[in-house]
């Protein structure tokens, strides 16, 4: 049998680059080699293809507890937490440099700003830059923060009728997923309308760790919740703590 001509044999069939010229097979294979399964790269290896919120609706709620205990005992866990804030925050949010011409009117305004960074927190225990501080704490060391925003009544004596309340991220229940009674569905505790877009947070009343056994739950609208987090997959609905890559390795540290 004559044998097949060299264009058609598959053994020589080559990839050319964008000059002509064949590919080197070697080229082929490395950019890849830690997609095979050889002595190196074992099949025990294991892997996911779950998407960007399936794991975490299962695994949040533990890397979060495990990510604050390390956080409270360990120094080297803490001090990068300190060191990750004070590098977020820095000097915080300052005022903005008003264009205003009217100088009495620029006065009251910078005032206004002074007197309210000073009543910001709706629990009365921080200024508005120890909130920042907190809540950096909070992204760092849980993946997210939560923040409400809440009106207040012109009778409440405030220099302006606006509070930030903070809250732990526990108060957002990674696990409840379903459908509003308006049929918009819920996903990891956000609610979202029929484009996608986040119309409002299911929260818990009350810490669910703190022994108050209450699991009521009410709607917050989206436009009341400043929700702060770093995603690392598109679509990620949920942060996770930053030290989560790194927790098994710190926990193994004497």
């Amino acid at each position: 049998m004559a044998p097949k001509p060299p264009g058609r044999d598959p053994r020589f069939l080559r990839i050319l680059d964008q000059f002509g010229r064949p590919v080197p097979r070697r080229m082929l294979t490395a950019d890849y080699e830690t997609a095979s399964f050889g002595r190196r790269l074992a099949p025990t290896w294991g892997t996911s293809t779950a998407g960007p919120n399936m794991s975490l609706a299962w695994s949040l709620g533990t890397l979060r507890a495990r990510s604050r205990q390390l956080t409270r005992n360990k120094d080297i866990s803490s001090g990068a937490v300190d060191t990750w804030v004070s590098n977020l925050i820095g000097t915080g949010i300052t005022p903005p440099r008003w264009q205003i011409d009217d100088k009495a009117l620029k006065k009251d305004l910078q005032d206004l700003w002074a007197d309210w960074i000073q009543e910001s927190d709706a629990d009365g225990m921080l200024d508005f830059h120890g909130q920042q501080a907190l809540a950096a704490r909070a992204m760092v060391e849980c993946g997210e923060a939560l923040a409400r925003l809440r009106i207040r009544r012109t009778e409440d004596g405030l220099a302006v009728p606006l509070q930030v309340q903070l809250l732990e991220p526990d108060h957002l229940d990674e696990t409840y997923s379903g459908t509003a009674e308006n049929g918009n569905p819920i996903r990891m505790g956000i609610e979202f309308n029929r484009i996608g877009r986040r119309v409002a947070y299911h929260l818990f009343r009350d810490h669910p760790g703190d022994g108050l056994g209450s699991t009521e739950r009410t709607r917050v609208p989206a436009s009341e919740i400043c929700h702060v987090y770093r995603p690392l997959r598109a679509g990620q609905l949920r942060g996770v703590p930053w030290m989560a890559p790194v927790i098994l390795t710190l926990h193994e540290l004497d």
